[in-house]
């Protein structure tokens, strides 16, 4: 199975980001998608603050198999926010206070009503 996500990514127009472990046993960070951007950003002269790739890191935990494993409740609400920021939600399609704000208030609410059900 092959797949060249570099060369597909700039294919994909619109929102996007990328969500990645460094510590991911299935798909080494050196070769992962994140890895190949931010390279190529850098070739580009980009430094790390002013690279353009939205990206969700995920924390890194010992002894876990970090490519499998559940989001963590941070990281549930980064990625919640990037699909309302994507989805514009608030009607704004921005992500700058205090519509930002808002739309975390209304994920954190419906983030508490999932894990209420469970």
């Amino acid at each position: 199975w092959e797949l060249n996500s570099e060369r597909n990514w700039a294919g994909i127009h619109g929102f996007k980001w990328v969500e990645f472990s460094r510590m991911d046993h299935i798909v080494p960070y050196e070769i992962s998608l994140h890895s190949a951007l931010v390279e190529k950003e850098k070739l580009e002269g980009l430094g790390e603050g002013d690279q353009r790739t939205r990206t969700l890191p995920l924390i890194n935990l010992s002894g876990i198999d970090n490519h499998n494993r559940m989001w963590l409740d941070t990281e549930m609400v980064q990625h919640l926010d990037l699909v309302a920021e994507a989805a514009a939600l608030d009607g704004t399609g921005s992500s700058v206070e205090p519509s930002r704000r808002l739309r975390e208030k209304g994920l954190y609410e419906l983030l508490e009503r999932a894990c209420q059900g469970m």
